[in-house]
């Protein structure tokens, strides 16, 4: 954050540096004060002024402070794009924490040695040293830092095209800002933006808007001129898709123009990379070039491999797009046109696997076969169309995956709907009783000296009012934690470990050429969660339209698992499943924990037993019963708190009793010398 504040106190920094001249601890203190100051205001000073505060701490011995010159100097390196410099300085920083025994220091390393990563492409990379940063801050209950670190990793798995995950990643974030009682964190405008950005590439134009608009108003009131240029560019980006090239090359000049300002490297060459395809988009092919050229020494010296594969497909089009006189006027031979655009486009391909960057992959295929096409290379154009149809796809199937997630977000704010209409009620049934108990107080002491009996009917009528509105508010409280409790039965049910492997289970099989295959997979996926979507607003479900949605479940982990398991189940002779009724999907908590901690663990084949028999005239027993290892032999059950999916269960159970007034409906967990079962007992209900 830049701001008229922070520009003050740098001036006052640097008046102090100039009376203390002498290299001592005072000295040290004011440079890393310094540096940390222009991390953002005036990078290439902060790097002076890091870099000697690295070498006096040295001189000093003083390891305490040298921690903070060099996390403070790598940032000041991070800003102006130099990532080789500034993983160095991260690392470095890094070692010295570990040697301090600083576990938040870690931590804060490994989120900036992540975020280099995720600048040079290395992906998988970037997300480890995440995940392991966020391990160090739960930990520690550092809420805000979490919320930094995992807004960040949000963004990795969006430019990997998982943009369900990174949504859901970037919500998790906005949540942990809340609770860490800071809401306007500078942070959180980075964050809106990159909601936007995953809205925007799911073609949801006015939430993108939306959310770009609130990073603005952030970035607006904290004076936050990089935050400004960010949302300059994507602004842009989003009037581009819309083929508004004029206010879209307007925006990106802007924020170059700001971007220079303040020394930015990386948003110069963005903004140079977008002004590029607006000129395209407008024909002008030479202006276009040029812009292109300048973005490509950019990231050649940064090392910004991702932004480069990028360009290099952009470059390669310009090439088949340009007239003859401008490729003459950059160099460029007309007849040797074809083979520089596929150079460059196979350099750029090989720069996206190597990061593991899906949706670049993607980009350049799609420009490889177009190359190829206009080549007359047929047999090739179609080979490398295939490979972008493919990567397409998977994309695609990880967009629709957010569709579901959107509507899990749509439900959510239908209960809360619920939620505010059942507090409003109970606060109007507790002012009315108020005011009539006021009202009727006040009556009765007018009449108390004239009429004693009538009195005694007085205290009892308002008694009664007031503890029938009393009752009123309770009922309307219980309404709100019923729905409260069936949107986390949903939010379990719609379980993102499942969701995520199915998708991957379809890629694979796409990748693997094996489409009759996919499409099977996907109808059965599709066909599942399209019932549990309709049949979770439902309080009971037949016990046959329950079962089959658990049969398409285990059938999809079968699938997922190579068979490695079989099931069967089994229903009391005198149950009919078509008129006994059981709340949706209440066993698949069981039988998903039967899949995950216990037959998938087996070496060899598992198996599941599901039993649906009745107790007595009110109560049915559904069990489910597995051949895996089981918590007395599996350490990471032993180890582990009860699941969501358990307590959503017990929630729901505790719901259900209190809604019967007696208690009926339980659960329970049985150890078994081979496997766990898990039992539910609930009231029988039939026609």
């Amino acid at each position: 954050m830049v701001s008229l504040s922070q520009n003050s106190v740098l001036d006052s920094l640097q008046e102090e540096l100039a009376k203390h001249p002498h290299p001592d601890t005072n000295r040290l203190n004011l440079l890393i004060m310094a540096c940390s100051e222009a991390d953002v205001a005036d990078a290439v000073k902060g790097v002076q002024w890091g870099e000697e505060a690295i070498a006096l701490a040295r001189t000093l011995n003083r390891i305490d402070r040298l921690y903070s010159a060099y996390i403070n100097t790598g940032s000041s390196y991070w800003v102006q794009g130099k990532n080789a410099e500034a993983l160095f300085h991260f690392t470095n920083a890094m070692d010295v924490a570990i040697k301090l025994g600083k576990e938040k220091q870690q931590a804060m390393s490994l989120h900036n040695m992540a975020l280099i990563s995720y600048n040079l492409g290395k992906y998988a990379e970037a997300i480890e040293y995440h995940e392991n940063a966020d391990q160090i801050f739960k930990k520690l209950d550092e809420k805000k830092l979490s919320a930094i670190n995992n807004m960040n990793k949000g963004v990795v798995l969006q430019y990997l095209g998982d943009y369900t995950t990174a949504h859901e990643v970037y919500l998790e974030s906005l949540k942990l800002f809340k609770l860490s009682g800071d809401s306007l964190n500078a942070y959180v405008g980075s964050l809106y933006m990159n909601m936007g950005i995953v809205n925007k590439n799911l073609g949801n134009y006015d939430f993108a808007h939306e959310y770009y608009d609130k990073a603005r108003e952030l970035f607006t009131l904290q004076e936050n001129k990089k935050g400004i240029a960010d949302y300059l560019i994507n602004i842009g980006v989003l009037h581009m898709t819309r083929e508004d090239y004029s206010p879209a090359l307007d925006y990106f000049l802007q924020a170059r123009a700001l971007a220079t300002e303040m020394g930015y490297t990386k948003t110069i060459a963005n903004s140079y990379v977008n002004e590029a395809i607006c000129l395209k988009g407008m024909k002008d092919y030479k202006a276009a070039m040029q812009q292109l050229q300048k973005a490509k020494v950019i990231y050649e010296e940064t090392g910004d491999n991702n932004s480069l594969s990028v360009l290099l497909n952009q470059l390669a089009e310009l090439f088949l797009e340009a007239s003859d006189e401008v490729l003459q006027e950059f160099g460029i031979p007309p007849a040797g046109k074809f083979k520089l655009a596929l150079a460059y486009q196979n350099k750029g391909l090989q720069l996206a696997e190597n990061s593991g960057a899906a949706d670049r992959r993607s980009e350049l295929y799609e420009g490889l076969s177009k190359t190829y096409s206009k080549m007359g290379d047929h047999r090739n154009a179609y080979s490398a169309y295939k490979n972008f149809v493919s990567l397409r796809d998977s994309l695609v199937n990880s967009r629709n995956a957010n569709l579901i997630t959107r509507k899990q977000v749509e439900l959510e704010y239908d209960v809360k709907h619920v939620q505010m209409q059942a507090e409003l009620e109970k606060q109007k049934a507790l002012a009315e009783a108020e005011i009539r108990y006021q009202k009727a107080g006040k009556n009765f002491t007018l009449a108390a000296s004239a009429i004693l009996l009538l009195s005694g009917a007085l205290i009892w009528f308002l008694y009664k009012k007031r503890r029938d509105a009393e009752e009123h508010a309770a009922v309307a409280n219980f309404h709100r934690q019923v729905a409260e409790t069936e949107m986390q039965a949903l939010r379990s049910r719609l379980n993102p470990h499942f969701i995520f492997n199915s998708l991957n289970s379809i890629a694979d099989y796409i990748e693997k050429q094996e489409q009759e295959k996919a499409s099977e997979y996907i109808a059965a996926f599709s066909s599942l969660m399209r019932e549990i979507l309709e049949k979770s607003a439902e309080q009971e479900i037949t016990l046959e339209e329950d079962l089959n949605m658990l049969k398409k479940y285990l059938q999809l982990e079968q699938w997922r698992l190579n068979n490695k398991f079989s099931y069967s189940i089994n229903i009391d002779p005198e149950l009919d499943p078509e008129k006994v009724y059981i709340p949706p999907m209440i066993m698949q908590p069981f039988v998903e924990n039967s899949i995950w901690h216990g037959v998938g663990k087996l070496e060899g084949e598992g198996r599941i037993q599901i039993s649906i028999s009745k107790v007595d005239e009110d109560l049915i027993r559904c069990t489910v019963l597995d051949n895996g290892p089981g918590r007395v032999h599996n350490q990471d059950i032993k180890n582990r708190k009860r699941s969501f999916g358990t307590e959503i269960t017990q929630s729901r159970i505790d719901i259900l009793n209190k809604a019967l007034n007696r208690k009926k409906a339980s659960m329970r967990l049985v150890d078994r010398e081979e496997g766990l079962e898990a039992e539910l007992i609930l009231p029988l209900s039939q026609e």
